[in-house]
């Protein structure tokens, strides 16, 4: 009971030191406004006191004036009554005058007091003016110190936006481990039926070779993908389809034929990217690792390793021999489209939300140069010239731009009147001689240009109207997928085949 007594009493005494320090702190010129305001009253009414002391002053010299006639009258007069009279008026004379002896003194004592209040007032306003100006003094203090705390406030949310980048990485390294983990499994696993499974894969591998020295014999396919998760290979010549590819969970989002067209690859919405056997139509592997949806994907020119690049802000290199990713790199900004540059695909190129190129060295993981305000919006697409020394890039400012890989500097700026970027992954491409630029715009027109000068060759309108989201020059046609789930073959005629039925 004494302790819990003890403690209350030391609560209620800590609380009581709590408010009278903020009284202190907060009331520090109350007293001394208080004090001032004080002394000016005092002053006003010791003013106010002597204009009465010196009204009475007057008031008695006048009495005292009246009363001294009198007594001149009196004297003259002579009579007993008279100098009685007199000698009454001469005592009131005598008293007031010693009455107003003791109010110039009074008086003067007010006086004295009255400078001495104003010496007093003076050292108040000289202190009151030290106190306004250490005041502003903290003022300005406190607006210097609240603008190092906004940029401090600024410097930890970088910090945090950093740590989110960090933390995104980590999540996307944590997955790798367990695909690796997984593949780990599934290969020791697999090997103790390596024998089977090797007899398996010839038989599977003669098969496909089989098919495909028929399904290939003329080299004039191409492939479309779309949101119905399929991917559907044409003969070019006839415009039909010769095979349905499927497996993909989401939209496609690109298709690529390697160097021989003997497989192809496609980026999905699925977070992931997958191949077939083209001959076959059989899948061979599904590259999983990205956390969000893959926007590209390309061949290296051996057909040993794949790239990929992703929503996620990152390009992963996938061995195709192993079936799992070797190297991923950080790009901070979506990935919208992905090339390679060289022979041994060592230079990979990409195109990002931010507006911004990026080249990467693939053995390295580093990116080896940032070309930053090529573009006023998102690139959409970035493409190789057939010789590897320029790079097309597509944007939604509705330009495209030649770039030279050796110098990253800007060759040329293509744009023409009625040109737009139909969508955020609309693609355009060099001729197979490199002489010509293609792309396809908003309205289902496509346009061309001079790439050894930068001009305006011509603009060619179909019948379609929906915008063109990707085309290929193929020998001497050019084909482009639209919108509106159709594909186009321009030639001599344009030819429509659809996609999907919608």
């Amino acid at each position: 009971m004494t302790t819990a007594l003890q403690s209350t009493q030391q609560w209620e005494a800590d609380t009581l030191n709590l408010f009278a320090s903020r009284d202190k702190h907060e009331k520090a010129f109350a007293n001394m406004i208080e004090s001032y305001n004080g002394l000016v009253q005092k002053l006003t009414d010791l003013v106010d006191r002597n204009k009465h002391l010196e009204n009475s002053a007057q008031v008695s010299r006048e009495h005292q004036d009246r009363l001294a006639r009198q007594v001149n009258v009196l004297q003259d007069q002579g009579s007993p009554v008279n100098q009685k009279r007199n000698a009454e008026l001469e005592a009131q004379i005598s008293s007031l005058k010693e009455e107003r002896a003791e109010l110039y003194k009074t008086q003067g004592t007010n006086a004295q007091r009255l400078l001495d209040l104003n010496d007093i007032l003076r050292v108040k306003d000289e202190t009151l003016a030290l106190n306004k100006a250490e005041i502003r003094r903290l003022t300005e203090a406190n607006h210097i110190l609240a603008h190092k705390n906004q940029d401090f406030v600024e410097i930890v949310s970088e910090k945090n936006a950093t740590i989110l980048v960090i933390q995104d990485e980590l999540t996307t390294l944590q997955l790798e481990v367990g695909k690796l983990d997984e593949r780990q499994r599934e290969l020791e696993k697999e090997n103790s039926q390596l024998l089977q499974r090797w007899l398996k894969k010839m038989n599977e591998e003669a098969d496909r070779m089989n098919a495909e020295n028929v399904f290939l014999e003329n080299g004039s396919l191409f492939a479309t993908g779309s949101n119905d998760k399929k991917i559907k290979i044409w003969d070019i010549k006839t415009g039909a389809i010769k095979t349905t590819l499927t497996g993909c969970l989401q939209a496609v989002m690109s298709v690529s034929f390697n160097a021989s067209d003997e497989l192809l690859l496609a980026a999905s919405n699925d977070n992931s990217a997958r191949l077939w056997h083209v001959g076959t139509g059989r899948p061979k592997h599904t590259l999983t690792g990205h956390i969000a949806k893959v926007l590209s994907a390309r061949f290296n020119p051996d057909s040993s390793k794949v790239v990929s690049g992703s929503h996620d802000r990152t390009i992963k290199v996938w061995d195709l021999q192993k079936g799992y990713c070797i190297r991923t790199m950080f790009t901070f900004a979506s990935v919208n489209d992905v090339c390679l540059l060289d022979f041994d695909g060592s230079t990979i190129a990409s195109g990002h939300f931010d507006n911004n190129l990026r080249f990467w060295d693939a053995r390295s993981g580093n990116c080896v140069k940032e070309v930053q305000g090529i573009h006023l919006g998102q690139i959409t697409s970035v493409c190789p010239s057939p010789e590897g020394t320029q790079i097309l890039t597509t944007s939604r400012d509705n330009t495209l731009r030649i770039v030279d890989v050796r110098t990253y500097e800007t060759l040329s700026v293509l744009h023409a009147d009625g040109y737009k970027t139909g969508t955020n992954w609309s693609k355009a491409c060099f001729s197979p001689d490199g002489q010509y630029v293609v792309a396809g715009s908003y309205d289902g027109s496509l346009y061309y240009w001079n790439t050894r000068d930068g001009t305006f060759e011509k603009a060619i309108k179909g019948e379609q109207m929906s915008a063109i989201v990707g085309v290929s020059w193929v020998g001497s046609s050019v084909v482009s997928a639209e919108k509106d789930k159709t594909v186009v073959i321009w030639g001599t005629t344009a030819r429509r085949a659809t996609i999907y039925e919608k």
